[in-house]
């Protein structure tokens, strides 16, 4: 699943002197093509890609992308894994704002892997994985064994935000004031 930001990228349009039907077409599932490179204005926007390789249990996985200081939900994936197939992968990219609108620091997110059987991605004695790229670096890799959820702290994290904490390695694994 690939999401790209629409002030990024404008949209393509067929030729005015196009046909107005077009013989149907056969498009390949997203999972079997590489993704498309996002492109992120640079200084303004960071890219955030997910790669993810399912469980036996695509449809238990869900994850939700806040803004660190306005709990702001910048991206949220709920039910939208339920017609993958059991140990696919996924891709899902986007640009978000690199300096954070009311105080001007670099912008800090939060990102939440949930799984709804609590056993993370892993099922049937098989586990799936995740990664984050945030910018153009590796910033996070799971093994998949979690149990409900697990947290990743992006950017400044909580760091430029009032009145919040930040953990020493970038990863709680619950808060309780963020909602999941």
């Amino acid at each position: 699943i690939i999401s790209t930001n629409p002030t990024t990228a404008p949209p393509i349009l067929p030729p005015t002197n196009a046909p107005t039907s077009l013989a149907p077409r056969v498009t390949p599932s997203p999972t079997t093509l590489p993704p498309s490179p996002v492109l992120c204005r640079p200084g303004l926007l960071t890219k955030f890609q997910l790669n993810m390789t399912f469980d036996a249990n695509p449809q238990e996985v869900f994850w939700v992308l806040l803004d660190a200081c306005t709990l702001t939900v910048m991206e949220r994936c709920q039910g939208c894994y339920v017609d993958e197939d059991p140990n696919s992968q996924i891709t899902f990219q986007t640009c978000l704002p690199s300096f954070n609108e009311t105080t001007g620091l670099e912008a800090g997110y939060v990102f939440t892997m949930n799984d709804g059987g609590g056993n993370g991605l892993c099922a049937d004695g098989v586990c799936g994985s995740y990664s984050i790229i945030y910018g153009e670096e590796v910033v996070f890799e799971s093994d998949g064994i979690y149990e409900d959820q697990q947290r990743v702290f992006l950017g400044s994290g909580l760091t430029n935000c009032p009145g919040n904490i930040e953990t020493d390695d970038g990863v709680q694994s619950s808060l309780s004031f963020l909602p999941t």
